[in-house]
């Protein structure tokens, strides 16, 4: 059984047609070179490129998770909560911006202030629990007293309940640069889930070429930027993997940054009593970050960054720290989580916050208030994870595809037009050549048949 040969008047062998294309092989070793080169090119650029180096094969979908702050004093290298922990603060004659200071020599601070210690505890004194915190560099304290009780006498009413007895202005939160950030972060995305302490964290940094010095990692140049890895202290086991480089996530890292170092100090490793890490390292807990290398990661220094005449240590700003989160590495395959770290200034003009006093006065008719301002500073989590999809795939796939029927379609010009390879007549008069043989061949087999049947008759 099969399809009739005609249908409704019409033969189908004339209505189903199919069309082939033709290919006809030309022997030229500079076509076959620019061929293959052509091909060679865009397997490297879709498998090389595309798929092995840059994942694009992967499907990508946003990390949600949050994150937690802390922020303590300098110690002696212990927990300040024990009793028998000792704190470890610069002495107020030795820093420039108090006015008890005795050092000689140039001061290059605009203002001298008050000065006073502060622990984690009157720093933020309503806990730290989420992923921002407000961290004072100066604290003014006003004390007023009540002026109006609602009475008979004035009617039940009041012009003006509170009124300023005293206002103790600019006092500087002495030593600041050196108390201590903890950052930790979750992270979840369909399978993939789990904390920042489960594996080595790196961080964005930026030095001038000439200079060496670091400067604000939002304007960094791409020649400049570096990026470097988050060691454990070399006593303690953070539980973490160590890793050469960070995964990289195409949402966030489309420039490759080349890979910096960052050594921790010398130490004993029994003791560590006198220990003075370096500014950034991390512990079984999370990741520890100096309070100036904050600052200074986002370009900014308390007594040299000036908005309106003031230094920030007077006036305050916004700092934000990113923690992108990728699984994807080049060449490997690998798909382990992986974060970095990136601060930056979000520029404020001022940052201030006004609050009563933790402790108050007995009588109840008096209280005092506090002027903050300060650094705010928040976390956040981004950054996407990779998922394998085979449509993705096939885009890459249909891509090469794509390209080598382009190619092929160039190089069929440059043998009809360059003029230096003189194919045009070879390729197609010699096909029509054997075309005319064939049809010549074709007519004296029609005349034979004509005139073998002519001759029966």
């Amino acid at each position: 059984m099969g399809l009739p040969k005609e249908a409704f008047g019409f033969n189908l062998n004339n209505v189903l047609t199919y069309t082939t294309s033709k290919q006809v092989t030309i022997h030229d070793r500079h076509l076959g070179c620019l061929y293959y080169s052509w091909v060679l090119l865009v397997l490297s650029w879709v498998a090389g490129f595309q798929i092995f180096y840059g994942n694009n094969h992967y499907k990508l979908k946003d990390v949600k998770g949050s994150t937690r702050l802390t922020i303590q004093q300098p110690t002696k290298g212990c927990n300040p909560n024990k009793p028998s922990c000792e704190d470890k603060l610069i002495p107020l004659t030795e820093l420039p911006y108090c006015n008890v200071y005795e050092g000689t020599g140039k001061v290059n601070v605009k203002h001298q202030r008050n000065c006073m210690y502060a622990d984690q505890h009157e720093l933020l004194p309503l806990g730290m629990l989420e992923g921002s915190m407000f961290v004072p560099t100066r604290i003014d304290k006003m004390k007023e007293s009540r002026s109006c009780k609602p009475s008979k006498a004035n009617g039940f009413k009041c012009a003006k309940m509170w009124m300023m007895e005293e206002n103790e202005e600019n006092t500087y939160v002495a030593d600041i640069e050196d108390y201590t950030v903890m950052i930790v972060s979750s992270y979840q995305r369909g399978k993939l889930s789990g904390t920042s302490t489960d594996h080595q964290g790196f961080y964005y940094e930026c030095r001038d070429k000439d200079s060496d010095k670091i400067i604000a990692t939002s304007k960094c140049k791409h020649e400049e930027l570096q990026i470097v890895k988050i060691n454990c202290l070399p006593f303690l086991d953070c539980g973490f993997k160590a890793m050469v480089k960070p995964p990289r996530s195409p949402a966030f890292l489309r420039k490759q940054a080349r890979l910096g170092h960052h050594e921790l100090s010398a130490i004993d490793a029994n003791t560590t009593s006198d220990f003075t890490p370096g500014p950034v390292f991390s512990i079984p807990d999370g990741d520890i970050f100096r309070f100036s290398k904050l600052l200074e990661l986002a370009g900014l220094d308390l007594d040299g960054s000036y908005e309106n005449g003031e230094p920030l240590r007077e006036r305050g700003t916004r700092l934000k720290v990113s923690v992108e989160f990728a699984n994807l590495y080049p060449w490997t395959g690998e798909t382990t989580p992986g974060y970095i770290y990136k601060v930056v200034n979000v520029p404020m003009n001022e940052m201030k916050t006004e609050m009563y006093t933790h402790s108050q006065p007995e009588n109840s008719s008096i209280r005092t208030m506090e002027n903050r301002h300060g650094i705010y500073l928040e976390a956040e989590v981004g950054g996407s994870f990779g998922f394998f999809d085979i449509v993705f795939l096939l885009v890459m796939l249909t891509t090469s595809l794509a390209l080598l029927a382009t190619g092929t379609t160039l190089i069929d010009v440059v043998a009809d037009y360059l003029p230096g390879l003189h194919l045009k007549k070879d390729k197609y008069e010699h096909c029509f050549a054997d075309d005319d043989k064939a049809q010549n061949e074709a007519d004296v087999i029609a005349a034979a048949a004509l005139q073998a049947e002519a001759d029966t008759k």
